[in-house]
């Protein structure tokens, strides 16, 4: 009897302990110098590997102080958690975190007023990397963006054609097969015409937007115009294959450069300013051979089959009839034997 009362306590210890854990936190306006924010609506969603999309868990309201509370009955090992709240049109989203089981997890949210003026933009680097493809050159173009100021930007950029947008670039004319590479979403980042737009939110620091296409390159050389839409403390150009070489009057020879175990020929320059224009001449020096299709292997191996038969039959008629004379002319140079008597 005392061991069942025993045993009955401890599963009630445990279920008190499953039931303790707590998410708790501040909502805070880093725009203006770290105060409140009351009445912030917030939810808690955990993030699984594999799944598709975050399973949001429970919503909560901030009270007058800023303050929020969420409580677990049970935690999921396998899943990281966060909370997010949307303040002044952005969403923001607090780091990845693991509650403990029957603990307190302090999360602090910071969110910050919003604006659409982007003049304090300038970018660390913008990058351009060149890959030989034949008929078109691969571009996977970076930009790495910093916002200074203590507000996120947002809709600084208004274009008839796809409305209010935080940034825009120019894409070569003629450019395809375009492809986000650090979007977060499926619509933050898209081509329209010869330009591709950045539809998401900058908040204060670094943002990194990345993106690859394809641009013709049916001649021996092209010339590019890539336009500098914010002041670049370093604009860089790197060109892979051997075949490929780049002449421009902007632009130093920095020399081989390697990238992930690629070797590549890197052109750059400092401190470009914003509205500038980098042209460069693209110049293939000998010819791209590509791959062989297995479709295509197979139609020049029946071609030469075919041509080997037919030259084979053409040759078979004239030596065998070659050899027919050769056998007469032989018969007709010996002389006649003369036919024994029998005695």
């Amino acid at each position: 009897m005392k061991l069942k009362y025993m045993l009955m306590l401890l599963l009630t210890s445990a279920c008190l302990v499953q039931g303790a854990t707590v998410i708790s936190g501040q909502v805070i306006n880093a725009t203006r110098d770290s105060s409140v924010v009351p009445a912030a609506r917030l939810s808690l969603q955990k993030r699984t590997s594999g799944a598709a999309e975050p399973l949001k868990i429970s919503e909560t309201t901030t009270s007058r102080s800023g303050v929020f509370r969420f409580s677990l009955d049970a935690v999921d090992v396998a899943s990281s958690y966060f909370v997010t709240s949307d303040f002044s049109g952005v969403r923001y989203v607090s780091a990845d975190f693991m509650p403990a089981a029957g603990q307190t997890t302090d999360v602090t949210l910071a969110v910050y007023d919003s604006t659409h003026s982007a003049t304090g933009i300038d970018a660390f680097m913008q990058q351009i990397v060149i890959d030989d493809n034949g008929s078109t050159l691969q571009f996977r173009e970076t930009h790495v963006l910093n916002n200074p100021g203590d507000k996120t930007i947002l809709q600084a950029v208004s274009d008839d054609k796809v409305g209010p947008a935080l940034a825009r670039f120019h894409l070569p004319p003629g450019a395809k097969n375009f492809a986000p590479l650090s979007a977060h979403s499926a619509q933050e980042l898209i081509k329209q015409g010869d330009y591709v737009y950045d539809f998401g939110a900058f908040q204060p620091g670094q943002k990194t937007i990345s993106f690859a296409y394809e641009a013709p390159m049916a001649q021996r050389q092209r010339t590019f115009s890539i336009d500098v839409p914010h002041p670049a403390r370093s604009f860089d150009l790197f060109v892979g294959g051997k075949n490929l070489s780049i002449s421009s009057s902007r632009l130093e020879d920095y020399g081989p450069f390697t990238i992930h175990g690629s070797q590549y020929h890197r052109f750059g320059a400092a401190n470009v300013a914003a509205g500038d224009r980098i042209q460069f001449t693209v110049k293939r020096r000998g010819v791209y051979a590509p791959r062989q299709t297995p479709t295509l292997a197979l139609s020049l191996t029946a071609i030469l089959l075919l041509a080997g038969l037919l030259y084979s039959w053409n040759r078979s008629p004239k030596s065998n009839s070659q050899n027919s004379r050769n056998t007469d002319a032989s018969n007709k140079r010996r002389p006649p034997q003369k036919k024994r008597r029998k005695k």
